[in-house]
């Protein structure tokens, strides 16, 4: 059989080469071959058998000539090292232009090679990786092509090696780039028996980031690799991790035959679990990054696995955030979880951790003794009863208050789910209550305040109506008063009142501070009979119903303020012919300002009410002008009493 397939391999290939006519000494312009069958244990009998059952095998099969090779499907490098993601697909076509669909003796069939054509790409050190293409059913598909080095325009011949008379059919791709690989670790070992300051092993492996590969040979660039081993920082552990102690060789060279970087005498003193972190850097420094290994249990000297006696799938719950809390973290968590669960224990192995999303659903395996189970369950659900909580990386996990072993709920001691929580306090209904009180008294205090300043001002109008009527003088001594005065009918300080009928009114009250109380018993006014009457000027020699008051005998003496900072003074008022007359007194406030004070007297005394006044100094020569009242104050006037001068 091997050599009827040999002879119908050099028949076939001497035909579609062109040569068989040289070979035999006749023209050949055609042939057609029945090719010997393949060995019943080789990979091209069954399809021969499936092709003779199906009755597909047509005998004898004609050769066609070759004429050109095409690539049908370009190239498309990632990175370097790593296999294309799109493989180059090539074709063969005869004259005609119909595709060439056998090319060589099935036994022997016509192989094409890739190559990195001379002068293309920016890294003259690269080459192609991966295996020949065989051409079958008219297909040459690539596999496994790769170009070992990165750079920029990269122009890739494919030529026909097999038979490597035939290498006159070949072709060229386009111009490709190729990135830089991308390296990543993977650490060995971590599932091996490791007891306290006794040596284990790990071992650090290069891994090509976009197959997820180890790298083979690690030196492809000419670097040199070197490792350093650490407890990750990141992990805290109360008398874990942090407290424990890593001796050994922490800094070792990958070897560029294994390409693996190996730590053959480390130690840890204390049992609980750990999390170690590797640091890879290579010369020149290209690369620098770190690898996490899982977590690795350190157990006491002379440790011993238990007897698998019990076991019990536990489902927790805890409430967090899975996509911010944990993905991501989970080695991490697990190690959490696994001190708490089995911290310290030797008689249970607890692990299957897994976690899903809602909040963050927890699953794992309790297995060892009776004792060591039953009591590993009853101190978890004691914890998770109070509220157990983990921190992972800034971020709280808190146990839901319940648990489920092998999907039943779970009490532990208890025999059944614990009291309800006491109800909280009712915060919001009592503000709620609080705020509606507040408005009820603020609106029985607006109403009230409502109510007593219409009252004020019904006194304050009584009180003006009766203040401003004075006794009715006699004609002549009113055309007297107008004359001597100077302040006339006309001084709108006065107001005239008209004919009235009405019976006689009662004797003026006493002057009144501003909040209406009596502060001085002497009646400014005496009663007004009915009739026609006008009111007598201030200052009117015949018939001013005020007295005239000589003022340097009214200097007051010292007075306290009382509660509201107010002191009574006497105000006198001179008139047009210079004279003084005593109006009254007045409760005023002592650090008030003139402009305060001249408000509350125009309210105190009717005849005020047009503010045509000015304020004398002490010494009742100087006028204080209106622009400095709002700076002067009470207080600044003196120890005499309010001066006024009508304007």
């Amino acid at each position: 059989r091997q050599e009827l397939q040999e002879a119908t391999s050099r028949i076939v290939d001497g035909t579609q080469l062109g040569t068989i006519s040289d070979d035999i000494g006749y023209e050949v312009q055609s042939l057609a071959v029945v090719e010997p069958l393949p060995s019943a244990n080789s990979s091209d009998w069954g399809e021969v058998a499936e092709e003779l059952e199906s009755g597909e095998s047509s005998g004898a099969t004609a050769i066609q000539i070759p004429a050109r090779i095409v690539v049908h499907t370009q190239p498309d490098p990632r990175g370097e090292g790593a296999a294309f993601p799109v493989q180059p697909i090539l074709q063969v076509f005869d004259g005609s232009g119909a595709v060439v669909k056998t090319l060589g003796a099935s036994s022997s069939p016509w192989e094409v090679e890739a190559t990195i054509k001379s002068g293309t790409g920016t890294d003259s050190r690269a080459v192609t990786l991966g295996d020949r293409a065989v051409f079958k059913n008219g297909w040459a598909n690539f596999t496994n092509l790769a170009i070992s080095h990165s750079g920029e325009g990269y122009v890739i011949d494919f030529i026909i090696v097999k038979p490597t008379s035939a290498t006159r059919f070949n072709t060229s791709s386009i111009a490709v780039d190729v990135e830089e690989r991308g390296l990543s670790g993977r650490v060995m070992g971590t599932d091996s028996m490791m007891t306290v300051d006794e040596a284990f092993t790990l071992s650090v492996v290069l891994i090509d980031s976009y197959t997820e590969e180890d790298v083979q040979d690690i030196a492809w660039k000419g670097h040199t690799w070197q490792c350093t081993v650490q407890l990750d920082p990141l992990f805290t552990q109360d008398g874990g991790g942090l407290s424990a102690t890593l001796t050994g060789t922490k800094t070792v060279t990958f070897d560029p035959a294994t390409g693996r970087a190996t730590f053959s005498d480390l130690t840890l003193n204390r049992f609980s679990r750990y999390h170690l972190r590797f640091h890879v850097t290579s010369s020149p420094e290209d690369h620098d990054f770190w690898v996490t290994a899982e977590a690795i249990t350190v157990w006491p000297a002379n440790h011993t696995s238990p007897v698998i006696e019990d076991s019990a799938h536990v489902t927790l719950t805890l409430d967090g955030s899975y996509q911010d809390a944990v993905v991501g973290k989970e080695d991490y968590l697990e190690t959490l979880l696994w001190l708490r669960i089995a911290g310290g224990r030797t008689d249970v192995i607890v692990g299957n951790f897994t976690f899903t999303e809602g909040s963050v659903v927890t699953d794992f395996d309790v297995q060892g003794t009776d004792e060591g189970v039953n009591s590993t369950l009853i101190d978890l659900y004691d914890q998770v009863k109070d509220g157990m909580t983990v921190d992972l990386g800034g971020s709280t996990l808190r146990a839901r208050r319940s648990m489920l072993v092998d999907g039943q709920n779970y009490y532990g001691t208890d025999g059944g789910p614990p009291a309800a929580p006491p109800a909280p306090f009712p915060v919001v209904p009592v503000v709620v209550v609080i705020v509606i009180l507040l408005l009820i008294v603020i609106a029985v205090i607006a109403f009230y305040c409502y109510r007593k300043n219409k009252q004020q001002q019904v006194v304050h109008l009584r009180n003006k109506v009766v203040d401003d009527v004075p006794l009715k003088p006699s004609p002549s001594s009113q055309r007297a008063a107008d004359t001597e005065s100077g302040l006339g009918s006309t001084n709108t300080s006065f107001v005239n009142v008209r004919e009235s009928s009405e019976e006689d009114l009662p004797p003026v009250p006493p002057n009144r501070s501003p909040k209406n109380t009596p502060i001085h018993p002497q009646p400014v006014l005496p009663p007004m009979s009915k009739g026609h009457t006008q009111v007598t000027p201030i200052g009117s020699r015949t018939s001013s119903p005020l007295p005239e008051v000589n003022v340097t005998s009214l200097c007051r003496t010292y007075q306290e303020p009382d509660a509201t900072g107010r002191i009574a003074v006497d105000v006198v008022v001179q008139g047009h012919d210079s004279r003084f007359f005593k109006l009254g007194q007045c409760a005023v406030k002592v650090s008030g300002t003139l402009q305060e004070l001249r408000k509350e007297l125009t309210e105190t005394f009717p005849r005020l009410k047009a503010g045509r006044f000015v304020y004398l100094n002490a010494t009742m020569t100087d006028r204080i002008p209106k622009a400095r009242e709002e700076f002067t104050t009470v207080r600044d006037m003196g120890s005499g009493p309010v001066l006024l001068s009508l304007t």
